[in-house]
């Protein structure tokens, strides 16, 4: 379920967007079967377990909590191979810091507690692409 600060995605202002309004706050319903079964690698998942996961199906659905837990998932699969990655805003930051690159935005959130996070990375395996 994706959250933005502390609320269901579909039950936000969001979900009045008027050109891509969120319906759903289940990312598992946005993932077209066509590409095949995705994989929810859950927040205490180890490395092992996420190693697994990226093997065995192409899309994988990373649960994260806060910023902190989202930028390890990150850390994890960006030494697994080629990946498409798509995913928040706190996604973008992960992959930004992984790159080296500034990442833009106020000194300090506007929220101390980062709601939960679900992000979703399209595989097999994940690399970095330059």
């Amino acid at each position: 379920i994706q959250y933005v600060h502390g609320e269901r995605v579909d039950a936000s202002v969001y979900a009045a967007d008027p050109v891509h309004p969120a319906r759903t706050a289940r990312l598992l319903d946005l993932i077209d079967p066509a590409i095949g079964p995705a994989r929810v690698v859950p927040e205490d998942a180890d490395a092992a377990q996420l190693r697994d996961a990226a093997r065995q199906a192409r899309t994988l659905v990373l649960d994260a909590t806060t910023q902190a837990a989202l930028d390890e998932r990150v850390a994890q699969l960006w030494t697994h191979g080629s990946c498409l990655w798509a995913g928040s805003p706190g996604m973008a930051r992960a992959l930004a810091a992984r790159c080296g690159e500034a990442v833009a935005g106020p000194a300090r959130p506007p929220r101390a507690r980062t709601s939960d996070l679900t992000d979703l990375c399209a595989t097999p395996p994940c690399r970095r692409h330059r």
